[in-house]
């Protein structure tokens, strides 16, 4: 308690505000990731109260006992590598920052040439509506389509097929429809929040079924669940804060999607689902998300050697480095090889430091919480300052509820996805200023 405290109101220094009415990607990170998803499960797996299918397959008692202590580790390092980008970027007060910000009008990115910017802004979402049709076309079905017809097992099949063999190319699939349909979908609602034109309606309307589509592609329930809070940090961002009305939605509309799942796979006991702690959606939350960190304890340096740089990405090949499965994919195949042979079973979540563990041992450990705090706190900070136009508002609510404490350290070393996003909008806008300086300024 005295750990949950303190780094309580280190994250209030770093995030201005820790009210659930002024959300912000920093406050989230403190409530969803590290204490519902992290803290609490840490503490229920090391006094042994979990009974929880996946952690009953831990084998030593130190295990418990050393991810308990890592998670604790996190909770104060995490905020103190936010801290100094705090310092970094000479912000004295956030919260101060958080509500000048939230005073300013919507702009534009381009003054009285954001037409020119508007329309390959809408180019990119046809070509991502096309890249989306195109992912159907090669897992040979909608997914979401075959959820409503409730065959578990050729469900469980599907889910795999269309994630880990798409037949397709992968690069296309997760970044101009995975990655940048969800993002453009927040630049239109708040191109059609700042001027309510129809046209401006329908390219929201386009982008966010299609981001409803392809967020569902191989079946998975938390994308879908997480893209609807972005809705919150817009909210928030936007207008400062979100009313508690809008907020309870928001959370009812996230359950719902969950009992929808669950109830489409097979499971529809409801009680079981949402109200039994160990098991169900609150057991998935509270266990299946933090015990792989305790797995990467468990089986790194005991039963595998440390990864090192190998599972970062397939191009080290070309430097005659073998390269290596992520840690997560790893610890799967100890604990369900059944599944991972019939082809219904894909990978091990944890917190990032179980992966920082199972790549780069003791140095992983110590220095991944200050790293990954800082890089998040710099991309926080950085849009701080930036102008309040629409693509830029929807380039911060996709990273907030895109940044994952649960799920990998790689992912902050290289993402090519996120990397290419960047890429791809900030050529777009490049571009579109050298249009304007081509046109006349009446255009």
């Amino acid at each position: 308690m005295f750990i949950l405290i303190i780094s309580f109101f280190l994250f209030k220094e770093v995030a201005g505000t820790m009210s659930i009415k002024r959300l912000n990607m920093l406050s989230y990170l403190f409530y969803i990731p590290l204490v519902l998803m992290s803290f609490i499960g840490a503490i229920f797996i090391t006094l042994k109260l979990d009974d929880h299918y996946l952690v009953n397959k831990l084998q030593l008692d130190q295990t418990r006992y050393l991810g308990w202590l890592a998670v604790l580790y996190t909770m104060i390092m995490l905020p103190l590598g936010m801290l100094i980008a705090k310092k970094l970027f000479a912000i004295q007060s956030v919260a101060h920052q958080l509500d000048h910000y939230a005073k300013k009008p919507l702009v534009n990115l381009l003054g009285n040439k954001e037409l020119i910017l508007k329309i390959l802004l809408i180019g990119l979402s046809g070509l991502g509506l096309s890249v989306l049709a195109y992912t159907f076309m090669n897992i040979g079905s909608i997914p979401l389509l075959a959820l409503l017809k409730g065959n578990s097992s050729e469900l469980a099949r599907l889910r795999i097929m269309a994630s880990r063999e798409f037949g397709g190319n992968i690069y296309l699939r997760n970044i101009l429809a995975l990655q940048l349909l969800p993002l453009l979908s927040f630049v239109a609602f708040a191109y059609f929040q700042k001027s309510k034109s129809w046209l401006n309606l329908f390219w929201f309307i386009g982008t966010f079924i299609g981001a409803v589509l392809i967020l569902t592609y191989d079946l998975q329930k938390s994308p879908l669940a997480l893209f609807l809070t972005g809705f919150v940090f817009y909210a928030v961002w936007v207008n400062g804060k979100i009313g508690i009305g809008k907020l309870a939605v928001v959370g009812a509309t996230f359950v719902g999607i969950i009992l929808f799942f669950y109830i489409g796979f097979g499971n529809a006991d409801i009680g079981k689902i949402l109200f039994q702690y160990n098991e169900g959606a609150t057991g998935r939350v509270l266990f299946s998300q933090i015990v792989g960190t305790f797995f990467s304890f468990e089986f790194y340096e005991n039963l595998r050697s440390f990864i090192g740089f190998n599972s970062l990405s397939r191009l080290i090949e070309n430097f005659g480095i073998e390269y290596s499965d992520r840690a997560g994919r790893h610890i799967m195949e100890i604990i369900n090889p059944k599944g991972i042979a019939a082809g219904t079973a894909g990978v091990q979540n944890s917190l990032f430091i179980g992966e920082a563990w199972a790549n780069f041992g003791i140095l992983g450990l110590l220095l991944s919480p200050l790293y990954v705090g800082f890089i998040i706190a710099s991309l926080f900070y950085g849009l701080l300052r930036l102008p309040k136009a629409p693509l830029l508002i929807g380039v911060y609510v996709f990273f907030s509820y895109k940044t994952a404490l649960i799920g990998g350290f790689n992912d902050y070393i290289y993402n090519i996805a996120y990397l290419s996003i960047v890429l791809i909008l900030l050529i777009t806008v490049l571009y579109a200023k050298k249009m304007a300086q081509n046109l006349s300024p009446q255009v």
